[in-house]
């Protein structure tokens, strides 16, 4: 996804603030932890009640009773449902008016699952619970089953700033064509949700794709607890922040990652990323690369720190004594933290701990789990499943029952035989705004969330801890900042005073159609050998179970319609080196890993010295 970029800027007092001096101290619910776990939601809103699975195109009217016309309403509210089944989506379902609560755990039946178009949140104070968004490859377009991102302005235009406040409770998220769950926000949290099966030779333009989130943010922090990570190649999640901010606290705590394949979680080299990563499990599966199969993060440069602890590793049992055993980074060099960054407190639990608790609780479990999340639970157990290219692969979208709601005549949103039961007004339309027991919760929220409406609800997270955490994010936001600024300088100087990339091209003999293979030469000393690929249909990928390979990809077929030179020279740092004399690795002599741009670059250059176009296969 596209983002635009957050810049910090440091106020004449040296104070990035984080506010929340104006936010409640009552949590989104009471089992709501993290960052995120202060959201307001739509607390004491009107009431929204989604009676029908039908939607709606951008020049058709409104269906009233539509889970579209609850979201894309205009003020404060409260949506159930009485109804559950699939929404067939006819284009992207944005939320872009803060203050929404969205209690998916209401639906009569079997639940709410959308499918088609990405869902996107876009407003602060936005609470998600017990929904379900699987979208599918039918439409053939690129996206997200899940996005928060940036706020929509007072003139309906995306504006540059995150929202904050923000909590995804208890939701089942895949079958998406570029990442399951794009994540960028001030205060956040992720809990109890399975991100899954991310489609990986689907419809994304750079062709096999599969990523998981890609989690961003410049400051604040983000939570990431008691989630399921499963069948997703990379990005399981992959962590950055703007260019130039000293970059969010990542609290990647007690999580379950499984079957990752070419990479598990990663973060950005180029950017300030502060993460905890802790408590989490991780099993590799079938599709799992071996390369891959014992690590847990890999660090993308010294920008990035990362504390981590008690995790552990099915693969890699090794690294219950020293978790840095888990964490791998291009040059070999951690900026490693022996404390954790600020965070909200919860309960220490290790990996190991939290494994079944996770796998019996993640998801959309009210108001039932569906065959699909039942299905992947059983291949985390079983050590079976795969990365999937299509939701046809493994069956596509089950069939959601709905049965009768209960009978709420006045339409507060409350059951009349709950309201009577606790001592309510069934024939108030209005008690649902009412706090009776004056803890912080109206009526409605005490009946979403299943607690007593007489009695005072205690919350998991503390709020003056939670203060806390924030205040000393504060503080290390102005240090970073600072760090960040001169990095930046840094980086522009270097760049500015870059060599020319130059190269001496000559051929062992000129490119022809008769001729098989050649051989380039680059400044008499790099020898790349090339051959020639006829036009032509090819079988692509590898028949399953073919020996040799760490993970089978599809057989499918590929059309070239003019012959091509294909190099078949694996180019180490000091070949690399001897045209893009600016990189880092220049004096290796093992294979090397560059980034796509100076990949591009090394290209132009050769095309440039020798008259022939040169460019990378995509």
């Amino acid at each position: 996804m596209k983002y635009v970029k957050k810049f910090i800027r440091l106020i004449a007092s040296l104070c990035i603030c984080t506010s929340v001096s104006a936010q409640t101290k009552t949590p989104a619910f009471p089992e709501a932890q993290g960052f995120g776990a202060f959201t307001k939601g739509g607390r004491g809103g009107e009431v929204f009640i989604v009676t029908t699975t039908e939607d709606y195109g951008v020049n058709e009217p409104v269906i009233k009773g539509s889970f579209r016309e609850a979201v894309e309403a205009g003020i404060p509210r409260m949506v159930v449902f009485e109804v559950s089944g699939i929404i067939e989506l006819k284009r992207n379902l944005k939320i872009e008016h803060p203050y929404i609560t969205i209690a998916g755990q209401t639906a009569p039946g079997d639940g709410i699952c959308l499918k088609d178009y990405s869902f996107t949140v876009s407003a602060d104070e936005s609470i998600i619970r017990y929904l379900r968004v699987r979208l599918g490859d039918v439409h053939k377009n690129e996206s997200d089953a899940i996005e928060i991102g940036q706020v929509v302005d007072n003139t309906g235009q995306m504006s540059d700033s995150p929202n904050s406040n923000v909590i995804v409770d208890h939701c089942s998220a895949g079958w998406s064509t570029d990442e399951v769950f794009t994540i960028g926000t001030e205060r956040g949290t992720v809990q109890w949700s399975i991100i899954s099966e991310c489609l990986y030779r689907s419809y994304h333009p750079k062709g096999a794709h599969s990523m998981g989130s890609i989690i961003r943010g410049s400051y604040g922090g983000v939570s990431m607890l008691h989630n399921i990570y499963a069948h997703n190649n990379s990005r399981n999640p992959k962590l950055g922040s703007g260019e130039v901010s000293p970059g969010a606290v990542f609290d990647v705590r007690n999580n379950v990652f499984y079957n990752w394949g070419s990479t598990p979680g990663y973060s950005n080299s180029d950017e300030h990323v502060r993460i905890n990563l802790v408590g989490n499990f991780y099993k590799s599966g079938p599709s799992t690369k071996m390369s891959r199969s014992t690590i847990a993060f890999h660090v993308g440069g010294i920008l990035n720190s990362i504390h981590v602890a008690d995790n552990y590793h099915s693969n890699n049992l090794e690294a219950a004594k020293d978790n840095w055993r888990l964490i791998s980074s291009a040059d070999g060099k951690i900026n490693k933290r022996n404390t954790p960054f600020p965070y909200p407190p919860m309960e220490k639990k290790t990996g190991k701990q939290i494994y079944e608790a996770v796998l019996n609780g993640a998801g959309a479990v009210l108001p039932a789990r569906d065959p699909v999340d039942q299905r992947i639970i059983n291949e985390i157990r079983t050590g079976k499943g795969a990365i999937i290219n299509s939701q046809q692969d493994v069956g596509s979208w089950p069939v959601y029952n709905s049965t009768k709601a209960p009978v709420d005549k006045d339409r507060d949103g409350m059951a009349d035989k709950w309201e009577r039961t606790h001592g309510l007004k069934s024939t108030d339309p209005s008690d649902h705004k009412n706090d009776a027991d004056k803890d912080g919760y109206t009526n409605l929220e005490e009946y979403v969330n299943g607690t007593n409406p007489n009695a005072a609800t205690t919350s998991l997270q503390d709020y003056a801890e939670y203060k806390a955490a924030l205040d000393e994010i504060e503080v290390l936001n102005v240090q970073g900042y600072i760090k960040a600024k001169a990095f930046e300088a840094a980086r522009l100087e270097a760049l500015s005073n870059r060599p020319e990339p130059k190269a001496k091209v000559s051929f062992s003999k000129l490119p022809d159609a008769k001729v098989k293979k050649l051989r380039v030469l680059l400044n008499d000393l790099v020898k790349i050998e090339m051959i020639l690929v006829e036009a032509g249909t090819f079988t692509m990928g590898s028949p399953e179970s073919e020996p040799g390979r760490d993970t089978n990809e599809t057989e499918h077929e590929v059309t070239i319609s003019k012959p091509y030179y294909l190099a078949v020279t694996e180019l180490t740092g000091r070949q690399f080196g001897e045209v893009i004399p600016y990189t880092n690795n220049k004096k290796s002599d093992k294979p090397v890993a560059v980034s796509w741009f100076d990949a591009v670059k090394y290209t132009e250059v050769l095309s440039l010295h020798s008259g022939y176009r040169f460019r990378l296969p995509t």
